[in-house]
């Protein structure tokens, strides 16, 4: 909400993407200009709703361009930690790709995630007495990693290098993040925001069950509540 524009990423898969693509590439003129072209909106539409008031602790999960609405809850969070001194206890952005292009193509965006160490008071420049203790504990634990299944080692340190975030060949262990999630938290509610194929959903529901505490006792437990949105391939 806070951006001045609304951009659209629409994966070019089936007729209508590419039926899409084709259209795009010909609204141009002589000399290669892009030509205006209208577009009508209608929804929203899908189940990816959340509280975010509710929590202070946020895991991202998203496979291929299900990044889209996750990277955009993640980025309005950002925006209110750094602007509006919402506390963060703990933020991890997790991506599956298959390859490099897609990352690419969200480079701008993925950039706008809050690198590990570096605190937000420092990006937005504010000085050491203008310091609260909120905005200090603010957003301390966390990171973003990127797992790629078809890439080069080259690739994948310069596209590390480029986005501060550490990027993976091969698939993400959802259950051992999530056991990392819970040791580093020890307890709380955590909100898993994940978008992506049914079968990364369903992996997804799995883990939370296995790493949730099956008792509140009173001394402390983290519990993780699935927020999910899936796509069929």
């Amino acid at each position: 909400p806070h951006d001045q524009e609304m951009t659209m990423h629409i994966s070019c898969s089936g007729d209508w993407g590419s039926k899409l693509v084709t259209l795009v590439q010909k609204r141009q003129d002589e000399d290669g200009n892009d030509i205006e072209l209208d577009v009508y909106v209608d929804g929203p539409y899908g189940s990816l709703t959340l509280n975010a008031d509710k929590y202070d602790s946020f895991l991202f999960v998203s496979g291929g361009i299900g990044v889209t609405p996750c990277l955009s809850i993640a980025r309005q969070l950002i925006w209110e930690a750094k602007n509006q001194d919402r506390n963060i206890r703990y933020f991890n952005f997790v991506w599956a790709v298959r390859d490099l292009s897609l990352v690419t193509a969200l480079s701008k965006e993925m950039g706008s995630l809050p690198v590990k160490g570096v605190s937000f008071i420092d990006e937005v420049g504010k000085t050491q007495n203008e310091r609260s203790k909120k905005t200090e504990t603010s957003l301390q634990d966390r990171s973003s990693s990127i797992f790629v299944t078809r890439a080069s080692d080259n690739d994948l340190e310069a596209v590390s290098n480029e986005l501060n975030s550490s990027c993976h060949l091969g698939r993400p262990n959802l259950e051992n993040i999530l056991k990392e999630t819970a040791e580093s938290l020890k307890k709380g509610n955590v909100a898993i925001i994940a978008c992506g194929s049914p079968s990364l959903i369903k992996d997804l529901e799995i883990a939370s069950r296995n790493c949730s505490s099956q008792i509140w006792n009173g001394t402390g437990g983290v519990f993780f509540d699935l927020h999910t949105e899936s796509f069929a391939l």
